[in-house]
């Protein structure tokens, strides 16, 4: 659920970028930084930190053998993934 959440999340403001920011984007790993970097230049670190929380979040979960925390995690990640829709 966690990563699905996230790639959600990271489409959506991929995509809006692209249409809106000037976007272009690495269709690499680094574009998850890069995208980071375009909401950060454009004035908006809010989406840029939000992004940042959710993907650290997605890599413990991914990653993690075990996750403290999970239902807070989820919440919190759903609540980062509003602010971003």
């Amino acid at each position: 659920a966690v990563n699905r959440a996230y790639y959600a999340d990271f489409g959506y403001a991929r995509n809006y970028a692209q249409k809106n920011l000037g976007f272009k984007p690495a269709q690499t790993a680094k574009e998850h930084t890069l995208i980071r970097k375009c909401f950060q230049q454009q004035g908006n670190p809010n989406i840029a930190r939000r992004l940042y929380r959710l993907r650290q979040n997605r890599n413990a979960c991914d990653y993690d053998d075990v996750v403290q925390n999970l239902s807070k995690i989820l919440r919190c990640l759903l609540n980062n993934a509003k602010e971003i829709f």
